[in-house]
């Protein structure tokens, strides 16, 4: 019903299409149709414009409003695209995410409530389990 601007595709975080949006019997349609050539492993997903990030430095672009005033923006799920059997893999993404782990980890080590050790235990190894699957795919690159 809202004007969402665009539909924009993004392929692993940036946008590679975007096509405006038109007004059809009071609401708002938007049609990407392209050809995508994927020559690597990659990711993809659709999205309308996400408001600026609050704080950002610069002119500020008027954000489209949903009906209860706030901004509007959708994302969907991504798809991930394999090519020759591989999956996108990126090392920064994956060396920031076992840093965030990590830092988790220590949190409810330190501050973490439990009804008793046996979830603690249970909590604390499914992070432990999910790190050590990152660090041998990191290895492994």
């Amino acid at each position: 019903r809202a004007d969402f601007e665009r539909i924009e595709l993004i392929e692993n975080g940036k946008v590679v299409h975007a096509a405006p949006t038109r007004r059809e019997g009071g609401h708002s349609s938007a049609e990407l149709a392209v050809d995508l050539d994927v020559g690597a492993p990659c990711w993809l997903a659709l999205r309308t414009p996400p408001p600026p990030a609050s704080g950002k430095p610069g002119p500020q672009a008027t954000v489209p409003l949903n009906e209860l005033g706030q901004p509007l923006f959708a994302h969907t799920s991504a798809i991930h695209v394999e090519v020759d059997g591989q999956r996108v893999f990126q090392r920064a993404v994956a060396e920031d995410l076992l840093k965030e782990m990590e830092r988790n980890k220590e949190t409810i080590e330190k501050k973490a409530l439990f009804a008793d050790e046996h979830e603690r235990q249970h909590v604390l190894g499914v992070h432990e389990e999910a790190m050590a699957i990152l660090r041998k795919r990191l290895a492994s690159r």
